[in-house]
């Protein structure tokens, strides 16, 4: 096996194991072993478990932002004139592409569920969760409809608030459709009427989309 093959392999093997046992419950045996190689041969690939973890975060960052571009996700710079007269179908579709993406990409649902497993006895790793998964999420939202609200899109009310009442949805979904099987139909419903609920209830009448 040639050292690249390896190096991937040790990279997936690992991923594999951190998803399941947690990061701190995997050692650098147990991932040595799972690639039929011994630990002082992994380290030939990779100096440390750190390292392993690092090149797995490297590798989320890029995904990430490779979805946005593919989703055509505005960045923060576009994003208010993209939503300001977003198509509500259209508003539920990029939703759902991302909630599939955050289920079935293969390195960062596994990063993901080891991250639910680390956060509760790991420090850095709450942290780390909050930051991908919540907070960002939530200050681009925030910032976002506070804008909306500036321009006399939405009602007067809390951002923060309105950020909660739009995101915590579909984290709920993240989390029910995840490890399960689902038909892509039925995920899309859900999303289409929490998104047609979130603008019923802070979108101004006269500024509502027509279907």
């Amino acid at each position: 096996m040639e050292e690249k093959n390896t190096k991937q392999v040790i990279f997936e093997n690992a991923l594999n194991l951190f998803a399941i046992h947690g990061y701190e419950g995997v050692s650098v045996a147990q991932i040595a072993d799972s690639v039929n190689i011994k630990a002082p041969s992994l380290y030939k690939h990779y100096k440390s478990k750190q390292e392993i973890f690092d090149t797995i975060l490297c590798e989320v960052s890029n995904r990430m932002s490779e979805a946005r571009n593919k989703l055509t996700i505005p960045a923060d710079s576009e994003m208010v004139d993209k939503y300001e007269n977003i198509d509500l179908n259209l508003l539920g579709k990029m939703c759902y592409d991302l909630l599939s993406f955050y289920l079935n990409d293969e390195v960062v649902s596994k990063f993901r569920k080891m991250l639910t497993i680390e956060r509760y006895h790991n420090t850095e790793a709450e942290k780390l969760f909050q930051k991908i998964f919540i907070d960002d999420v939530l200050e681009l939202e925030t910032n976002l409809f506070r804008e909306l609200i500036q321009r006399g899109h939405f009602i007067d009310s809390d951002p923060y608030i309105m950020a909660l009442n739009f995101y915590s949805p579909l984290f709920l979904l993240l989390y029910k459709f995840d490890n399960s099987d689902y038909k892509p139909e039925n995920l899309q419903h859900l999303i289409n009427q929490l998104v047609y609920s979130f603008s019923e209830r802070y979108i101004k009448k006269e500024k509502k989309i027509d279907d």
